[in-house]
C-alpha cells in the first residue's frame, strides 16, 4: 500500500475521499501503447523535455466483456471490445482527461481521439461497453444499470 501511496503522490493523484469526479490533469500529449481488453490500456504522456511516463489507463465510467474468463460467449465478445479500442487509439495520439487513481493503481480516464471524439461513450454506442453504474450515471440510458458484471453479454447479443 505505501508504493501505491508513493505512485500516486508522484503523479499527483492522491485519493480523495467523497469528491466528485472531475477531471484533475488534462493530458494532450499522449498515445496509446497498447491495448489490455476493451477498457483498459498502456498510454505513454509527454510531459516535454525529454520527460515521458508510461501509465496503465482505465477508461472510465465503462465496463466492457472480460476477456479472461470461461464463457465463450463473453470471452468473444471482450476481443470484439478490444480489436474496437485498438482499432481507433492503438500507436495513435490520444487526450486523457484523468479522473482519479483507481484501486489498482491504474489512472482512471475519460478519453479522447485527437478530433475530440470521446472515445468512453463511443464504445457504450458501438455496443462494446455498458456504463458502469456504480462509479457514475453520466452516461446511463434508462433500465440500463450494470453492476460491473458480464458488461456487454446480452441474449439479443447487443451490450
Amino acid at each position: 500500500m505505501r508504493a501505491n501511496n508513493e505512485y500516486r503522490k508522484r503523479i499527483g493523484m492522491e485519493k480523495e475521499k467523497g469528491k466528485s469526479a472531475k477531471p484533475k490533469y488534462r493530458y494532450e500529449n499522449a498515445f496509446c501503447k497498447s491495448v489490455y481488453d476493451g477498457d483498459t490500456f498502456t498510454a505513454v504522456i509527454d510531459y516535454g523535455n525529454k520527460l515521458t511516463q508510461e501509465v496503465v489507463v482505465r477508461m472510465a465510467n465503462i465496463n466492457t466483456p472480460e476477456i479472461r474468463t470461461k464463457s465463450a460467449k463473453e470471452k468473444k465478445r471482450g476481443m470484439e471490445a478490444k480489436s474496437y479500442l485498438a482499432s481507433r487509439i492503438e500507436g495513435k495520439p490520444i487526450i486523457l482527461e484523468s479522473l482519479k487513481m483507481e484501486k489498482y493503481g491504474r489512472l482512471l480516464c475519460k478519453v479522447y481521439d485527437r478530433d475530440g471524439i470521446e472515445l468512453n461513450r463511443e464504445m457504450i454506442e458501438k455496443k462494446h461497453a455498458v456504463p458502469f453504474m456504480e462509479v457514475s450515471e453520466e452516461y446511463a440510458e434508462p433500465g440500463r444499470y450494470n453492476n460491473g458484471r458480464n458488461a456487454g453479454v446480452s441474449e439479443e447479443g447487443g451490450a
